[in-house]
């Protein structure tokens, strides 16, 4: 080491098993010293290439002096640090910690210096990079994934990952932090309008210890389209919801009829499975909530946690629904908050939590288990109305973009299946959409075990009714809406134009729901 009025600085990149601190610091506090300090020997740490993934720097270290008053750190995106993006003045520590700085992609110059008794020292400078770790890609479903080097095929499997994703680049440091259990990421948030947003991540292990944070990218929302594909984590479970744009369409089984849906919508991919069902129920029985029956899965005859959930009433759906919302808000772990939408009161205040199996029909008392609240802005999850599941059911495509789906090739006609490739009529093709009597054996099947339609929703036909909500009670009068016939019942059933109904209270095991969304776009 030379000797001199200089000070030596090094750019340190964090490694996993931690920061090595350097070795035998000066004792400066003492009058031993001769003009500047001469700063020690330290340890130069080496990039780690995991995986081909290139991470940066977590700490920018200095030589430790004892009885240094503090070190001044500056980073630039120039070597002339005019205007410095980053600075720490008067550190108590030698080593600056990089959290706190949000760098986009690129080279930047950084410098030090000593603060001391006697004045500062002048300042030293080097060079570092952030580097991109992550790319954006699109599955064949519509979802955008954000992608990152995947370290475990060299770390341990306590090695989870960080995110921070925001609406600009002044705000990813505040974001919430996303933890996520491996490489990749969907992204669900839904915009009106081609948005730009802003990420970067970090691995970190099991005790807790980080890697610094990438270079921030940035990666472009578009607006939905009818058939994107959102899924939802928590609790080691996940579930799939598809997106469909607000359509005029034909109805009934010979289509002599209309409807409309006006706002755009999410639609789950299955029905509610057992297994999903039952994980809900048991966080919510000691968070509040009561149902008035438990569920079975399938038809009750040695069926498995993969069948839809029977047997449970139309009261007990829609506070389920309340009760997913819930639930995944407490388990998420990163989402904002959903807004339950069925409420006791007229101010949304009280979310439903309580079904009864009473004969006695509410339909006429406003915030009852038969006429709820309903939260227009709730963006919970919620039973589909019986409009919302014929348009998903019949969806292929608005091809000429008119806002229907009423020209020819773009909707499944009345008396076909959902999906299939002709009418009820044809037993080959409505059999490969569909469990019902003829194939069924008798039994409910795990969900998703049949051709999906257009959308990827599957099961819409067969396997089990499926519960509506209809918020026009003079429809059916006390009377709820079914649809897409079950695993008991003849092909008749299955056409996307069939309308049933059923008591609210009432239950058995050929009936199911699946869940929907209203889609709430921010202003």
């Amino acid at each position: 080491m030379k000797k001199g009025n200089y000070i030596k600085f090094f750019l340190v990149i964090f490694i996993f098993s931690g920061c090595h601190e350097p070795d035998n610091p000066v004792d400066w506090s003492g009058n031993n010293y001769q003009g500047y300090p001469v700063f020690s020997d330290v340890d130069l740490f080496e990039l780690v290439d995991v995986s081909g993934g290139m991470w940066t720097p977590q700490f920018l270290i200095c030589s430790q002096i004892i009885g240094a008053t503090g070190y001044d750190f500056e980073i630039d995106d120039n070597s002339d640090f005019s205007s410095p993006i980053f600075s720490k003045v008067n550190h108590s520590s030698n080593k600056c910690d990089l959290s706190a700085a949000v760098l986009l992609i690129g080279d930047y110059s950084w410098r030090a210096r000593l603060e001391t008794p006697r004045g500062k020292s002048g300042w030293l400078a080097s060079s570092f990079s952030m580097r991109d770790c992550g790319f954006i890609s699109r599955n064949w479903y519509g979802a955008l994934l954000l992608q990152w080097s995947d370290l475990y095929t060299t770390w341990s499997s306590g090695l989870s990952y960080d995110l921070q994703i925001a609406a600009s680049f002044e705000s990813v440091s505040s974001a919430v932090i996303i933890s996520c259990p491996d490489n990749e990421y969907q992204v669900n948030e839904i915009v009106n309008e081609k948005t730009t947003r802003y990420w970067r991540v970090r691995a970190s292990y099991s005790q807790g210890i980080p890697t610094g944070w990438s270079g921030v990218s940035t990666f472009l929302l578009d607006m939905p389209v009818t058939g994107n594909m959102y899924s939802y984590f928590a609790e080691n479970l996940s579930f799939d919801m598809h997106y469909v744009e607000a359509k005029s369409f034909f109805t009934g089984t010979n289509d002599s009829g209309s409807g409309e849906v006006a706002i755009d919508y999410l639609i789950s991919a299955t029905e509610v499975t057992y297994q999903l069902w039952n994980v809900v129920c048991s966080w919510a029985s000691i968070n509040g909530y009561a149902f008035s029956h438990s569920g079975v899965m399938g038809d009750g005859n040695a069926d498995s946690e993969l069948h839809p959930v029977t047997s449970i009433s139309c009261r007990d759906a829609i506070v389920w629904c309340n009760a997913l919302t819930e639930w995944y808000n407490a388990n998420n772990g990163f989402e904002s908050d959903l807004g339950c939408v069925y409420f006791t009161d007229a101010a949304f205040i009280n979310p439903l939590r309580t079904s009864t199996d009473s004969t006695t029909m509410t339909i006429n008392v406003d915030g009852s288990q038969d006429a709820p609240y309903i939260d227009p802005e709730g963006d919970g999850f919620r039973l589909p109305t019986g409009l919302e599941w014929e348009s998903a059911a019949r969806y292929i495509e608005d091809l000429n973009e008119d806002g229907d789906i009423m020209d020819d090739g773009e909707y499944y006609p009345g008396n076909y299946a959902s999906g299939a490739a002709s009418d009820y009529n044809n037993s080959i093709e409505t059999g490969y959409v569909a469990w019902y009597k003829s194939n069924s054996n008798s039994s409910t099947h795990p969900v998703a075990g049949k051709n999906s339609n257009a959308l990827r929703l599957y099961d819409m036909s067969g396997n089990v009714w499926e519960m509506c909500f209809n918020t026009d009670s003079a429809y059916w009068g006390t009377r709820w809406v079914l649809r897409g016939g079950g695993w008991p019942g003849t092909a008749t059933e299955l056409q996307v134009g069939k309308v049933g109904e059923i008591y609210p209270y009432y239950m058995d095991n050929s009936n199911g729901f699946r869940t929907s969304r209203t889609v709430v776009i921010p202003p």
